[in-house]
Parts: C-alpha cells; structure tokens; sequence
C-alpha cells in the first residue's frame, strides 16, 4: 500500500517534470512498477524515455511497443 503511494508520486513528479527521472535504470524500475499498478501511460513513458537512453536494450524496445499497442487499445 504504501509502495503504490511512493509509486504514485513518483509517477506525478514524472508527469510534471520527466527530466526529473533521467537515470535508464531508475526509469525502467519505475515503469516496471508502473506496470504492475496498472498505470500504463506513465509506463510507456517512463520505458520509452529508457529505451531512448539505451536503444540497444531490445527487451525494453518490445516491451515499450507492446505497452503502446495496449494503451492505445
């Protein structure tokens, strides 16, 4: 319970400010907890910001697309 409440302000403070979060492996933590909580958008650009960083990670590409494809579902 309280994880969703950090989560959810990181998410927030992701939001409003994406610079804030520049570390891939920080973004891709978060997207992943994202995720879990169902928060699809702040997901897809948390993991796409990441995927930019570190376009040679194609695990994080296919799971960027595939999060895409489900939001926009």
């Amino acid at each position: 319970k309280m994880a969703g409440a950090i989560l959810q302000q990181c998410i927030e403070r992701y939001q409003d400010d994406p610079a804030a979060f520049s570390d891939p492996r920080v973004l891709t933590a978060l997207g992943r907890l994202a995720v879990e909580l169902n928060q699809v958008d702040a997901a897809v650009a948390m993991l796409r910001q990441a995927y930019e960083a570190n376009p040679s990670n194609a695990n994080l590409g296919q799971a960027v697309r595939a999060l895409a494809t489900k939001a926009a579902a």
